[in-house]
């Protein structure tokens, strides 16, 4: 990762022909003042100037560049190596976050051009984001080019609606299950395990799967049953330390999932859980699709519980 903190020094010393002061004045005119002044400091290191960063969300197919400095002649090349790098991986949709862009050329406008042929030639998609900015949405607008890509205010915008639209299009079998296990006495004359979809609310969500233990609901709750008779149908337990429990005669354990590495990694990841405030498993379901822990619970924190 490149970070650029302070892009000032020779670039400070250039004319204003590489501003956008009038969105009338010829692309080609734009390019030869840019042409002409980067020629003049050819010798300097383009780095200092662009930094680049990539951020992946790999359970809905996304990959962001996030993009801060500026983009001219001298350092487009460094952002179309990186967006080939990331190509790789075949992401369904990349994400350029412009909104850190603090100057824009024509050099540029014809990069992001570059960039949409190449990703569409790759089976992906991409979209533009940040463009909040006068630097940015005046230099894409004046161009023309504004109707060529899908663009979004932020990043956060653009994220949310193309995991929206993922989660949309995922059959249930793809994604991640997480159910809610709950002893219940009101079903019969036994306990009942009870296994719910997980709810935000109140964790009553669709019914899933009932399972009788046997005991006589006069008899104390048998708890110790609950991972054996979960094991019998291949699913493992996660035990909450003080679940909270709906009102009425259920009583919450905890979660249950098909998946045991996501349990297990729910007990290893317990204390970041702890710090952070969020649960556990949600926050394993997070890792597992390749979140940081600071990632996952900013989603979680703004109601998005669970990756897809």
């Amino acid at each position: 990762m490149i970070n650029a903190e302070d892009s000032s020094g020779w670039r400070t010393n250039l004319s204003d022909a590489e501003s956008w002061t009038d969105p009338l004045e010829p692309l080609d005119a734009v390019a030869g003042a840019e042409d002409r002044q980067v020629d003049s400091a050819a010798l300097y290191d383009p780095a200092p100037l662009l930094g680049l960063s990539v951020q992946h969300y790999p359970a809905v197919g996304i990959c962001v560049v996030v993009v801060d400095g500026e983009l001219d002649l001298l350092t487009v090349p460094l952002l179309e190596q990186r967006l080939r790098d990331q190509l790789v991986a075949g992401p369904a949709h990349l994400i350029l976050d412009l909104e850190s862009v603090r100057f824009l050329g024509c050099s540029g406008l014809s990069c992001l051009l570059r960039a949409r042929k190449l990703v569409q030639a790759n089976g992906s998609q991409l979209h533009l984001c940040g463009l909040i900015t006068r630097v940015v949405e005046r230099a894409v607008a004046s161009s023309g080019l504004l109707g060529l890509f899908s663009t979004y205010p932020t990043l956060l915008h653009a994220v949310i609606e193309l995991a929206d639209h993922a989660e949309a299009t995922t059959s249930d079998h793809e994604r991640p299950v997480v159910l809610t296990a709950m002893w219940c006495c009101s079903v019969g004359i036994t306990w009942t395990l009870e296994l719910r979809r997980f709810d935000r609310d109140t964790g009553l969500g669709e019914l899933v799967n009932c399972i009788s233990s046997g005991v006589p609901v006069t008899q104390a709750v048998p708890d110790t049953l609950a991972p054996e008779l979960l094991a019998a149908r291949g699913l493992w337990l996660f035990r909450d330390g003080s679940p909270a429990s709906p009102p009425g005669s259920r009583h919450r354990i905890g979660y249950a999932s098909a998946d045991a590495e996501l349990i297990t990694l729910a007990h290893l990841v317990g204390d970041d859980a702890a710090r952070a405030g969020v649960h556990p498993v949600m926050l394993a379901v997070w890792n597992m699709a390749g979140f940081s822990t600071t990632a996952a619970t900013g989603w979680m924190r703004a109601g998005c519980l669970f990756p897809q």
